[in-house]
């Protein structure tokens, strides 16, 4: 990496000391890296015994909180339903400025906690700090299934990943695009019926279940090519089989040892690969179930690998790859699941 690069990361060592009310939409470019950025914060003050940095999250896209009753009262993102997802941001922003600037002012409401995240449904949870990895491994199985425990039974799944017809982004966390794209969550059973798009399904869930904080997705993969990319969605699949992405990950493979130690792959070899985490703010309903998406491209969200081991910026040269992943047995394709366990709030 150019060294001037790090001159202007934020994330070298400097805390914000002063007290903070952020806020963060889950569908904006900006989710994961602002919420890494303020549980790093948070972190770091609370080792200081102070308690002063709060987040408030949720599931529009870029810079969409704060509009007017109406357009919350029925929300929608994409073309995912999210219920009352009304709030008083600036009835929150006055009592927040009320708690440090005049401590004798009873503020309106009960100050939060570090984290109020919406969920779906008109539903809140409150947490103390963001879980940074899951609490629940559940494994991609040689049937096409997820299950919440290891699997024998190992298998292949190979695909042809085609730079010149990239699987096309359907929503996601996206900005500043204009009509090209929309941000949010659709139904991908549209991209799911290509060739180059594997999926993994879980059985119905019996109960509602929660899902907060990031989520780490491991695959075990190879590729007969130096270069490729991996990608993976997690969606919600409703029971009349919608299946809404609720985020997406990808990894560039030349770059799984991190960004100032490129390596390129050797034909044929398996790796084990973590990819960047997905953030996850999610109700589960009964009858529900996770859908684990992966293939090589979402463009143009991303830019497409084109498979070789060029500069990616200059180099016009396409190669098709002829990727595999490796499931079950020996071979640990996974998401680990951050499952919360609280009591929600309705607002």
């Amino acid at each position: 990496m150019d060294p001037s690069w790090a001159e202007l990361r934020v994330s070298q060592g400097e805390m914000i000391a002063i007290p903070g009310l952020w806020f963060e939409s889950l569908y904006d470019i900006s989710a994961r890296s602002s919420l890494a950025y303020f549980e790093w914060n948070r972190a770091a003050n609370a080792k200081e015994d102070r308690n002063n940095q709060v987040m408030r999250l949720t599931q529009g896209g870029h810079c969409s909180f704060g509009k007017n009753k109406k357009e919350q009262e029925h929300s929608k993102i994409g073309d995912l339903e999210l219920g009352d997802m009304r709030y008083d941001f600036v009835g929150m922003a006055v009592d927040w400025f009320n708690r440090w600037m005049k401590p004798q002012v009873q503020p309106v409401n009960d100050m939060p906690s570090n984290y109020t995240a919406f969920v779906g449904y008109g539903q809140w949870l409150q947490a103390d700090k963001l879980p940074m990895q899951g609490k629940e491994e559940w494994y991609l199985t040689a049937s096409g299934g997820l299950e919440n425990s290891m699997m024998e039974a190992e298998a292949n799944f190979d695909y042809r990943y085609d730079p010149a017809n990239p699987v096309v982004s359907l929503g996601g966390e996206i900005a500043g695009t204009g009509d090209d794209q929309f941000d949010g969550s659709f139904d991908q059973r549209k991209n799911q019926s290509r060739e180059d798009v594997l999926v993994f399904t879980s059985k119905p869930f019996v109960e509602e279940v929660t899902l907060f904080g990031m989520t780490e997705i491991g695959l075990s993969v190879s590729s007969d090519k130096p270069d490729t990319d991996f990608t993976v969605k997690i969606l919600d699949v409703y029971p009349d089989g919608r299946a809404f992405n609720i985020g997406d990950t990808i990894l560039r493979m030349r770059y799984r040892e991190g960004l100032e130690n490129p390596a390129f792959m050797d034909d044929g070899v398996i790796y084990n690969i973590t990819l960047p985490p997905i953030m996850l703010s999610r109700i589960f309903r009964k009858n529900h179930r996770l859908q684990v998406e992966i293939s090589s491209s979402n463009f143009p969200a991303y830019a497409r690998n084109l498979n070789t081991n060029q500069n990616p910026y200059t180099s016009t040269d396409i190669a098709t790859a002829n990727n595999t992943l490796h499931v079950g047995g020996i071979y640990k394709s996974f998401v680990n699941l951050p499952i919360y366990v609280e009591e929600l709030k309705k607002r």
